[in-house]
């Protein structure tokens, strides 16, 4: 699956709204995503997944997608000001979302 297929199936399959992912985890790790930590509030996990991109999704996201960052901060991503940072082959930031059951 090239970078451009394993985004493009991203976007079918995620709800960025109910931060869900129709897509098991197996299924995003065989796109190449990795899981940075579970999402915690007030100490209690909420069953959310930061799910970081690797290098190679970024000149396929598009401009308005929203993204979360590894400090947990949310913003929308912009190709011209969204920072490439990366870590082990991840891009800093990713989706924050539930994947379904196996």
């Amino acid at each position: 699956m090239t970078p451009e297929e394993a985004f493009k199936k991203l976007v079918d399959n995620v709800d960025v709204y109910d931060e869900s992912l129709n897509l098991t985890k197996e299924e995003i790790l065989e796109m190449g995503m990795r899981a940075w930590g579970p999402e915690e509030l007030d100490g209690e996990k909420t069953g959310r997944t930061l799910w970081l991109f690797p290098v190679s999704y970024y000149e396929h996201i598009p401009a308005g997608f929203p993204i979360v960052g590894i400090d947990w901060s949310r913003e929308v991503f912009n190709p011209h000001t969204t920072d490439n940072d990366t870590r082990f082959g991840m891009m800093a930031f990713g989706v924050l979302a539930r994947p379904k059951a196996a």
